[in-house]
């Protein structure tokens, strides 16, 4: 399991390119979360 700090998914949220966001979305394309990213970026709070 990988925890990731809050203030880099904020950042990957925003596209925020740096090292942390790069292997961020690098695991959520190959572990099917991007689609819940996505989800979570179009979703009204």
């Amino acid at each position: 399991m990988l925890v990731v700090d809050s203030t880099v998914w904020v950042d990957y949220l925003n596209g925020v390119v740096n090292p942390q966001t790069d292997y961020l979305g690098h695991i959520s394309w190959t572990t099917g979360l991007e689609e819940n990213v996505r989800r979570l970026q179009t979703a009204r709070l």
